[in-house]
C-alpha cells in the first residue's frame, strides 16, 4: 500500500506561543509514501526535530509563534 498524505493548518494567536508539532508519518512507515514526508513553515523559522518515546518525529519551533502556515 502507497500513502498520499498533505495538509494546510493555518493558526493564529493574539500572543506568542511556544508550540510542538507531531504531523508527521511515523518513520516506520515511510517507505509507504509515496512522496517524503516534509513539513514547511511559514514564515521561515528553525525547529529542532526529535524522535519521541514512541519512536516518532517531533518538531519543535526554536522561537515562540504568533500565526503562520504549516503544511
Amino acid at each position: 500500500m502507497k500513502i498520499h498524505v498533505g495538509f494546510d493548518l493555518t493558526y493564529e494567536s493574539a500572543h506568542s506561543t511556544p508550540m510542538i508539532f507531531m504531523l508527521n508519518v511515523h518513520p516506520s512507515r515511510a517507505h509507504d509514501l509515496i512522496t517524503p514526508d516534509r513539513l514547511r513553515i511559514t514564515p521561515s523559522r528553525a525547529i529542532s526535530p526529535y524522535i519521541d518515546g514512541r519512536d516518532g518525529w517531533v518538531f519543535w519551533p526554536l522561537e515562540t509563534v504568533k500565526s503562520g502556515d504549516i503544511g
